[in-house]
């Protein structure tokens, strides 16, 4: 009965960190996203940064590839917010979730790949660097058709992968490659702090629905 309990709650943690940490992400989109805007360089790199960073602090408390990809969904869902409170159409803001939805996706897989070595910051490094470079890839295609902006459809040309990968993907994939193994080890410290607030339900669980 107890370890039954002890499986539920573990469940209900996991929830609660995947709501947290994907509304998380989405608001680091929305603040350094306008912070970062006019045409700021790695604008993009920099918030893919933060959103693995966060997943890898996911990883690096639970220990369990798909919580990456439901944390990914929330963000996705939470940039789309927007919508009603803006007045604007759901396709503007369909590329970014798009591209969110990717990095969790090739992140999820990859990781899953690394089997017990996904401890050791190295292969976490490239772990980062490989799936967001693959997701960089996926996106290039799809966002082409999905909703194509200017700038995207600027590399719309013979070698426009090459293009777009050199000038956006490459550096989206180094920032990953560094962040995730540092959310990673900050996972790692913070599970200390989260089993002293299980002591602590109601604090616990109000902190996690706000």
């Amino acid at each position: 009965m107890k370890s039954e309990q002890s499986e539920r709650t573990s469940k209900k943690d996991i929830m609660l960190f995947i709501l947290i940490l994907g509304s998380l992400w989405g608001l680091s989109e929305a603040v350094f996203g306008n912070a970062m805007s006019g045409g700021m360089p790695f604008r993009a790199a920099v918030l893919t940064g933060i959103g693995v960073g966060i997943m890898g602090v996911a990883l690096g408390i639970f220990k369990r590839p798909l919580i990456l990809l439901g944390i990914a969904l929330i963000t996705a869902a939470s940039k789309q917010i927007a919508v009603p409170l803006l007045g604007i159409s759901i396709l503007c803001k369909a590329n970014s979730c798009l591209a969110v939805f990717l990095h969790g996706a090739f992140l999820t897989g990859t990781v899953a790949l690394m089997g017990k070595g996904r401890g050791n910051s190295v292969r976490l490094s490239f772990a980062g660097f490989s799936a967001v470079l693959l997701s960089a890839t996926a996106f290039y295609f799809a966002g082409m058709r999905l909703a194509p902006c200017a700038y995207l459809l600027s590399f719309n040309s013979p070698g426009g992968l090459l293009a777009f990968l050199t000038a956006e993907g490459i550096a989206w994939a180094v920032l990953a490659g560094i962040t995730l193994p540092v959310g990673y080890r900050l996972g790692e410290a913070l599970m200390n702090g989260i089993s002293q607030f299980r002591l602590r339900p109601l604090f616990y669980y109000s902190i996690s629905s706000a």
